[in-house]
Formats: C-alpha cells, structure tokens, sequence
C-alpha cells in the first residue's frame, strides 16, 4: 500500500509543485511574463468589465450613473436642480428575476450516449457512465452552483465554470509528512516517534480526489483576446485576489501580502428619493483590500514550442507552479481548457457574451425620467406655486421654510396684489403614451412580457389563443439561453469522464440516486468508461406549468391511458404512479397501504440485486410486490447484475414463484370461504322455517 501511495503522490507532484526545478532567473521572467500578459489583457477587456459593473448597478437599483469609455471609469451623474425627484422605479429587476426563475425550471440530467452498433459490454460502460455522471452531480451539489452561474449569464452576460481534479476531495487513503508516505497501518507508529522527539507532526491527507466544477465570476476571467470566439482563444488566464492564509493553505507558499484592488460598495456622492425623503444609495466598483495577493493561474494549450501545453501559477513574487497541462485535461489524445461557458446573448466572434441588461438600460433611463417628471407634476398641483409682489409679504422667509399649511393666514402688503397659487396646466398626455410605449419596449427587448412578470393578461387580449401565444412567445425567447446551458453542461460532463479516465487506476466508487430516488453505489475504475459523448436528457418545464402538466395528466386518465388492459381499470401502482406525478404526494394518506407495499417491494429488489434472499409475508400484496419485481427482472441493470453473478437469477425466480404460490393459496382459500358460505345459507333458511 505505501508504495501505491508514493507512486501517487508522485503524480500529484508533478502537477502541483511548490518549487518548480527551474532556475531563480527563469522563475523571474515567467512571472514577468504573466504580469505583462495580464495587463496586457486587462486593457484589452476593460470596456466589457464597465459595462458589467453598469449592468450591475442598474440591476441593484442604482441607476443615476453612466460610462466614461475613454477614462475607463464609471460616475454618477448629478441632479440639475436641488428639487429634482431621483426615484428608481427598477424594472431590470424584475425581468431578470423572472428570466432567473424560468431557467430554474429545467432539469437537466447527464446522460451518456450508447455507442453505435454497441455490444453488450460496451452498452453497460455507457450505462456506468450515466451513473458516475449522476454521482457526481450530487457530490458537487451542481445544482447550486448552476444557479450561480446562471445569475452570473444574466447580469454581465457570461457564466463561466471552471473544472478540475480536486484533491481534497475523497476518502483519506494515507498521509505525508516531511516527503515521507504513511499508510493508515503506519501512521499510528510514526506518530508515536515524533511525539517522543517532542515534534508536532506537520502532515497532509492523502485523498482519492475527484473532478470538481466551480463557478468563476468573469471578473476574474482574462482570455488572450477577447474579440475572438473561445475556440479561437489559446490561452486563458484566471486571476483573483486572495489572502496570503488562503495561499499559503492552497500551495504552502508563503508571499508578503499589499492593497489590491476588488469589488466593493460605497455611498453616491448625490441623494436620491422624492421630495422629503432624499437618501444615499450605492455604487458598486473597485475598492482596496489589504493583506492580499494576486494570484495569476495560466492555462496554454499545446503549441510547436510546448507540445504539451502550459499551466502556470504564480503570484507577483513567488512562481507557485509550471507544468504541462495536467492529465485530467485531456481526452481522445487531445488536451483542452478547463472552462465553460453560457451566455444570455451570444454575440458573434465575441468572446464574451451580452447581457440582456444592457439593452434594457436606455429604456430605464428614460423610463426614471418620465415617472419622476410626473412626480414633479403632482408635486406642483398638490403643494402649489404661490405667486405675490416682491416684498409685499410681511413672513416671506417662514413661507419659504415652512410653505403654506391649511388655515394659515397670510399677511401682505396694503395695496400690493393679492397672492395666488400658479395655475398648472394639464399632465400632457403624450408623456402618458411615451409611459405605456416604454413599458411594451421593456416586454419587447426582454422577451417577458406582463403575462410571464406579473401574471397579469395584457389590456387588450382576451383571446385564449392570443394569451397562448404570448406565453409561447416569452419560452421561445429564453429557449435559446436554455440552449447554450446545455451546450456548457453537455462539455463538463464530458471534461468529468475524461477525468475519471485519466486519473481512477483503481476501483472507486460513487454514490447515485437510482429509479423511484433510491440511493446505490456504483464501483469503477477509469478503464472502464468507454463512452464520452454527454447529452442532455432534459426535462424542459419551461414552457410547462403545474396546472398544465397537471390538466393533461388528468386528460389521459380520464382517456384510459393508464387503466390495466386485461382488467380495464387503474391497478394500485398505477393509482400511486398518478399521485406521484400530480405531485400531491402522500395525499391525504390516499392509498398509503400501496404506497407501502411498493416501497417494501423496492427494498426487496435491493436485496435481491445483492444477492441476498428475501422470503415473503402473508402481508404482502403479492400482486403489487410480483409487478414490481418483474419490473426490476426486465431492467438492463438486473441482466448486467446475472452476467457477474448467476446466484441472483435464481434469487429472483425462487421469490417470483413463492409469491405466485402464495397467490394462489389466497385464491383458494377465498373460493372456498365463498363455497362454504353458499352451502351454509340454505341450512339457515331451513332452520327459520323451522322455527316458524
């Protein structure tokens, strides 16, 4: 076991390595080289990163700011006059919002596809690799890290994931210290020699690893040139700003930390609100943050001069790494970069994609605009204008302060004019129209309309078909973002694959949710996989409420679609699958004896697969329990399970038959309680004969 373990940190060390073998001057010029590229590539991507930050504010609410191109900077505009009403009325918000919450409703599941004309070994590689694709969407939590990203795509435009082998993940398999390799058996002994030195033992755990995918804000994402496609891009830099504990934890490299620059809040320097109720909001952009490094990770695919590509790390001082591309990013003799991307908008030859949010802000504008000229308007009519001669009021400095309270009395000048209010004209009723256009232009950019944002039919429409249509309208709109997460994920579950093959040499295993959400475990080594093509099986519900779904369910029951054929009506799975499918779960309690059975009978297919026995009860519902195993007995699974173990098989017959013996036995014994119930009632009638 010790030797497997030094063999395997030996790989490790080749990929991560503290000191690289390379002289302090060649050190100093790769890290030169970095430094240059990265703002080199900095100045290169600034006007994607303003409009970012822009998109950024308007989506918080702060929205009296604007772009200077040529400074490369952000700055808040200012108010004309003091009086000015500065509201946000935010409607990015809320379309993003529900933009957000439409793709959440998809389902996305990982799926290998069976390579053609396959055999039956290859067939169940492919199936092995639904499994390890499954476990390791759990493993991960995915799921969460998919919402991420995918508010990431909405607000700036891009998502971007970013994969690798992660070797903190996985069980302990051994421990290093001071470059030695202990297995579990050792350990205890070499803990033992260093506590009689009066040494601490300063150790590392040795773990598995398994393939991991985060989420990187594209902040933090520097390509080669970001007026080229990702496929056109050969390298791509990853730069972010972290603590010197968080360095030295990662990598045990120990740099001097300083000031650099990260995202952060701060006050506007000009009030917003209406009149009486101004307020300072906030800014997002750069701010300092102390005690930190920059750490620059360069990803290079292979080239004439690096056949292997190049993987860099380093800080503005300390080269951490410099290797090839590591193993786990190479598949089918090719290498490739690590990273992911999903876009709202995919604008073309551009490597970054555009935000929905930067089409939608000169309508914000114009739209903040108009609501607080009509604020300014209602303010006119309801405090009003007071008009009088110069110096022919006695208190015109309390009136300035103070304005005009019902029941004041005020006092003017003998034989000055009389003050009276400034009559105000009519609300124009072309700003009333600009109003209702802009609100169309906001449903029109967006592709959400008031229907899918407010739940709300759009004045005007009341045809069914009409309403129909419009939904189908805003799905249509947003199936194409949907399109390009499916395109990123389809690619992560491919790089995960291409991992496991590369770096599992021995048997591992996975934990998965099977069929009916049962929890299994799946054992494998990396010569397993054989299939890389990852598609998506989808479950769209886009498009697909839970009434919809519902409403058609309901359709095919009452089409029959779902009664048994040889008896014509719903058997009891059948009845629970309906429940489970309306999503009212355990309704009630409705069927719950069904419910039971099923799942007993679940377990018991768990057993079997396992190759233990599993004898019947006489409270079995010997038909729900014979449907379910035949179900398992039909299943790729299960003739996988018989190849390997034989013993299985008969596992399952023996049970199959003793609950078809059971069966009968109940059969039998309930014709003949109704024969002796037949025979019994005739002596009844003659013995009250009788007695009459």
């Amino acid at each position: 076991m010790a030797n497997f373990l030094k063999s395997l940190v030996g790989n490790k060390k080749a990929e991560r390595v503290s000191e690289p073998e390379t002289g302090n001057e060649e050190r100093q010029e790769i890290i030169s080289y970095v430094k240059k590229e990265y703002e080199r590539r900095m100045r290169l991507r600034k006007p994607f990163e303003l409009q970012w930050l822009e998109n950024i504010n308007f989506y918080e609410g702060n929205q009296y700011i604007a772009k200077e191109t040529q400074m490369g900077k952000l700055y808040e505009t200012a108010p004309v006059f003091y009086y000015e009403e500065r509201q946000v009325y935010n409607q990015i918000a809320p379309i993003v919002e529900t933009r957000l919450a439409k793709l959440s409703r998809m389902k996305n599941l990982l799926k290998t596809r069976t390579p053609a004309n396959a055999d039956a070994d290859s067939a169940k590689k492919a199936t092995l690799g639904n499994k390890i694709l499954a476990g390791t969407q759990d493993m991960i939590e995915f799921t969460r890290k998919q919402e991420r990203a995918n508010n990431w795509m909405e607000i700036t435009g891009t998502g971007v994931y970013k994969t690798f082998w992660d070797e903190t993940k996985g069980n302990i398999i051994g421990v290093q210290n001071e470059n030695k390799i202990y297995d579990e058996e050792d350990l205890e002994s070499f803990e033992e020699e260093l506590a009689e030195e009066g040494r601490l033992p300063l150790t590392r755990n040795i773990r598995e690893g398994f393939p991991n995918t985060v989420v990187v804000s594209p902040f933090e994402i520097f390509p080669e040139n970001p007026y080229k496609p990702y496929n056109k891009n050969r390298s791509i830099m990853h730069v972010k700003v972290a603590t010197v504990d968080e360095l030295y934890e990662k990598y045990g490299i120990i740099d001097k930390g300083a000031d650099h620059n990260v995202l952060s809040l701060s006050h506007s320097m000009f009030p917003v609100g209406n009149v009486g109720n101004k307020s300072y909001s906030y800014n997002i952009h750069r701010d300092l943050r102390q005690d930190t490094v920059i750490l620059y990770e360069l990803f290079e695919l292979p080239s004439r001069r690096y056949p292997a590509g190049r993987w860099i790390i380093c800080t503005d001082n300390k080269l951490v790494h410099f290797s090839p591309l590591p193993d786990y990013l190479k598949g089918e003799g090719n290498y490739f970069l690590p990273f992911d991307f999903q876009k709202s908008i995919n604008k073309l030859d551009y490597f970054f994609g555009d935000s929905i949010i930067s089409r939608l802000i000169p309508l914000q504008r114009s739209y903040n605009t108009i609501k607080n000229r009509k604020r300014e308007y209602i303010n006119r009519v309801a405090i009003g204008v007071l008009v009088a001669t110069s110096n022919s009021l006695q208190d015109d400095e309390d009136l300035e302060e103070e304005g005009i309270a019902p029941g004041r009395i005020i006092y003017y000048t003998q034989g000055a004019e009389k003050p009276h209010f400034l009559e105000v004209s009519n609300f124009p009723n072309g700003l009333e129209n600009e109003e209702t256009k802009l609100l169309e232009d906001f449903a029109r950019l967006s592709g959400i309309s008031e229907l899918s944002k407010q739940s709300v039919v759009p004045s005007g429409i009341d045809s069914g078909v009409a309403i129909g249509a419009l939904a189908e309208q805003d799905d249509t709109r947003i199936g194409i973002v949907a399109e390009s997460i499916k395109m990123a994920l389809e690619s992560i579950g491919k790089k995960w694959l291409y991992a496991y093959k590369n770096k599992v040499d021995y048997p591992r295993f996975i934990k998965y949710f099977g069929e009916d959400d049962t929890t299994d475990i799946v054992v494998f080594k990396g010569e397993d996989l054989n299939s890389f093509d990852v598609v998506i099986e989808s479950v769209n519900e886009i498009s697909e409420t839970l009434a919809q779904r519902k409403a058609f369910i309901i359709q095919m029951l009452n089409g029959g679609f779902f009664n048994d054929p040889d008896t014509g009506s719903i058997s009891k799975e059948g009845r629970a699958k309906i429940l489970e499918m309306l999503e009212m779960g355990d309704w009630e309690n409705f069927d719950n004896s069904d419910t039971l059975q099923l799942d007993r009978a679940k377990r018991e297919n768990a057993i079997m697969m396992k190759g233990g026995e599993v004898k019947i009860k006489n409270i079995d519902d010997d038909v729900v329990h014979m449907a379910e195993h035949i179900k398992m007995m039909l299943s790729v699974d299960y003739e996988d399970m018989i190849a390997q173990n034989p013993v299985v098989d008969r596992i399952a017959n023996i049970h199959i038959n003793e609950h078809m013996n059971s069966m009968a036995q109940k059969t039998t014994a309930s014709l003949g309680a109704t024969q002796g119930s037949q025979q019994e009632q005739p002596k009844q009638n003659q013995n009250n004969q009788q007695r009459n």
